[in-house]
């Protein structure tokens, strides 16, 4: 992990990170011809929450993220309301922005009783000619890669709903299967054992333009890195976790020491 791309995300974490506001603006901006993607710590804004006036609840008082339309890959999105999670996803990429939850140490309990069922699907309220489809990922040499976990889902229609391709992205197999699964267990270890709910937004990075990757006949972009930024609302504490999406499992966690 570069210490410029830490320092970055620090920068825009710090002093604004413990506020209650934590998940009130979600930033993607472009600069030059990559795209930056962050959590950005803002006041309470007014938002366009159209789209999702039917789970306001998964959002910290209720307030989505703004997108901030300053690039290709924001200018045209769909925002998707599910049970338990939101997705914002881009017609550029074909692939979620970010997906938002809030993750209950009641619904964790409920989750550990429930059996994995594969029903990866294609999403029908994505308009057809953005939307990513299960042959794109056959042979691609990536995972299917949920930003809201499988884990996390409470019961079946929920589970079902988690394996939409809204809510999938290329990942590699290792960071899938072991460094990402640690960082998704983690943050359940920590809602469970503090018995405290949690705000959870996952989100893709897209850091190297010269080298970026696609996959499929619908070409979905392969994100550089994956982020999950989590904040409790009863204790006022946030971290966020970021990782490279290869096989060399480099992670990083930005804590609220190092934030102070």
């Amino acid at each position: 992990m570069s210490r410029n791309f830490i320092h970055y995300l620090r920068n825009l974490l710090t002093t604004t990170l413990l506020a209650e506001n934590t998940f009130n603006k979600l930033g993607i901006l472009l600069k030059r011809n990559f795209i930056l993607v962050a959590a950005i710590l803002m006041t309470t804004t007014q938002v366009n929450a159209n789209a999702l006036n039917g789970c306001l609840s998964h959002f910290l008082k209720g307030k989505p993220p703004t997108v901030v339309k300053s690039s290709k890959i924001t200018s045209a999105y769909t925002e998707i309301c599910f049970s338990t999670f939101a997705v914002n996803y881009s017609h550029l990429t074909k692939a979620p922005n970010w997906s938002a939850e809030f993750v209950t140490p009641q619904g964790l309990a409920l989750a550990r009783g429930m059996k994995r069922e594969d029903n990866f699907h294609e999403e029908s309220r994505i308009p057809e000619k953005y939307r990513s489809l299960l042959s794109d990922f056959r042979k691609s040499g990536y995972d299917r890669g949920h930003l809201s976990p499988n884990g996390n889902r409470i019961n079946k229609i929920d589970q079902y709903e988690s394996f939409s391709l809204a809510n999938i992205i290329p990942q590699s197999s290792h960071a899938n299967q072991n460094g990402w699964r640690e960082i998704e267990e983690s943050v359940r270890t920590l809602v469970t054992k503090h018995r405290q709910p949690v705000y959870i937004i996952t989100g893709t990075l897209y850091l190297d333009s010269k080298n970026q990757r696609k996959i499929g006949k619908s070409k979905v972009y392969v994100p550089s890195h994956t982020y999950k930024a989590v904040y409790f609302p009863n204790s006022k504490i946030a971290s966020a976790y970021v990782m490279v999406n290869d096989d060399t499992q480099q992670k990083d966690v930005v804590s609220i020491s190092q934030l102070q």
